[in-house]
């Protein structure tokens, strides 16, 4: 399970109120990953000069894990960065469409995504930690879905 949560963790910052990001945001996913259904919680705890204190809780398997990081504001999505993606979504090698998750209809960029362990596609669009849906697929062949059940914009 730290394996997952690593994954989904670098997969929520790393790809490059409203006024995100902001102290107060909330993000909480479904989960499937190899048959196995739960959760996953983003939240945005603490901001101290540019960098935030970011609280990600996993629980999968009837196993709950949590894990705080230190985020330097850059490193994570904001407004602005939502909006020049979505307008610039071909550009960036991603495809405009409507996505329906739990949370609602949104307009996206579909992107497809690959890292060390992982690859797949990330729907991305204005809502807290930007990403509405995860599909991947890591090395071992095993299959992981994320959706956006609700999200909460901080202030």
């Amino acid at each position: 399970m730290n394996s997952i949560l690593m994954i989904l963790g670098s997969l929520v910052f790393t790809t490059t109120a409203l006024a995100m990001p902001a102290v107060g945001d909330y993000a909480l996913y479904s989960i499937t990953h190899m048959n196995q259904t739960g959760t996953y919680e983003s939240t945005i705890k603490a901001k101290d000069g540019a960098t935030f204190t970011v609280e990600n809780k996993i629980n999968i398997g009837g196993q709950t894990q949590v894990q705080s990081e230190q985020k330097k504001e850059a490193d994570l999505f904001s407004d602005s960065s939502v909006a020049n993606l979505l307008a610039q979504c071909a550009q960036s090698g991603g495809n405009l469409e409507t996505v329906t998750v739990h949370a609602g209809s949104f307009n996206s960029c579909k992107v497809p995504f690959q890292n060390n362990d992982s690859s797949g596609y990330l729907w991305l669009g204005q809502v807290a930690f930007a990403i509405l849906k995860v599909e991947s697929l890591n090395s071992n062949n095993e299959v992981t879905y994320l959706e956006l059940q609700s999200f909460k914009m901080g202030r």
